[in-house]
């Protein structure tokens, strides 16, 4: 059994997710199963926000301190903070995780002043708040053990996945900001039910179980061979029937390119964001 003490950096959000899935019984026999055993640390410099970690999770208002207490650190701070935060800490032989959006891996081995073990870049995103997060992440080192603690770790807030980094900016609008773009659509089922006289308890009932089920649905086909959206979208419809009234209208104002477009526009701004860090 390996142990490793897991420290953060900054106890925003994120982190409080991230280290509440972490510290769940479920995911402690989840991580031993790949043979590892966690303790966890958090240093932020809010002692308010210190006072509601868990009894079990070191505390510090000293990010020195933690840094050299912890095998394993994630920074878990906005981009813009992180050098003002991180310079003059040593991260000597540290495997450091980085969950700062658009921030390159080199920008971040910069600022550990390339001394970690081994960086890894993670975009996860709000549904770990509730451990059903889809996490992408890379990795600077094509070492195996690194890549099983990385898949440890971060399995235990929902999926995850792999990927180069050149396609981590790609991850950052399709699953990082892509929670914000399913809110809007499940809003938009559920105002137009409320409008229609559905009252809001069962107006929430029948967006979330629509679209729930229709997800499922998809996974399915998925598990089953290749998927075929635009035929389940035909199997839903029957000619003069309700449902191509609505794709036809769906069709007409270009919905697939708007959501399309809503993904474009959140690639291109964290490739932006990227270019940014590293030109400052």
């Amino acid at each position: 059994m390996k142990k490793y003490s897991v420290g953060f950096i900054g106890y925003g959000n994120m982190a409080q997710a991230i280290t509440s899935a972490l510290a769940n019984p479920v995911c402690a026999r989840m991580l031993k199963d790949f043979g590892y055993k966690i303790k966890i640390a958090v240093a932020d410099p809010d002692e308010e926000k210190l006072k509601t970690a868990p009894l079990s999770f070191g505390r510090t208002t000293n990010n020195s301190a933690l840094v050299e207490a912890c095998d394993v650190i994630f920074i878990a701070v906005k981009p813009q903070v992180a050098k003002s935060v991180l310079e003059n800490l040593d991260f000597t032989n540290k495997i450091v995780f980085s969950i700062m959006a658009s921030v390159p891996i080199r920008a971040i081995d910069e600022i550990t002043s390339g001394k970690a073990k081994a960086i890894v870049r993670v975009m996860p995103n709000l549904n770990a708040k509730i451990g059903s997060a889809y996490t992408t992440f890379c990795v600077n080192k094509n070492d195996d053990e690194i890549i099983r603690l990385a898949v440890a770790l971060l399995s235990s807030f929902g999926d995850v996945k792999q990927l180069k980094e050149s396609q981590m900016n790609v991850s950052t609008g399709l699953s990082g900001s892509g929670p914000a773009f399913v809110f809007k659509f499940i809003n938009a089922y559920y105002n137009n039910a409320i409008k229609n006289g559905i009252n809001k308890k069962t107006a929430l009932e029948m967006a979330l179980g629509t679209i729930i089920g229709s997800a499922i649905t998809v996974q399915h086909q998925a598990e089953s061979g290749d998927v075929d959206i635009e035929n389940l979208v035909k199997s839903v419809c029957s000619k003069g029937g309700t449902t191509i009234q609505g794709v036809n209208f769906l069709d007409d104002n270009n919905f697939e390119d708007v959501v399309s477009g809503a993904i474009d526009k959140a690639i291109a701004r964290a490739e932006e964001m990227s270019k940014e860090y590293e030109n400052r």
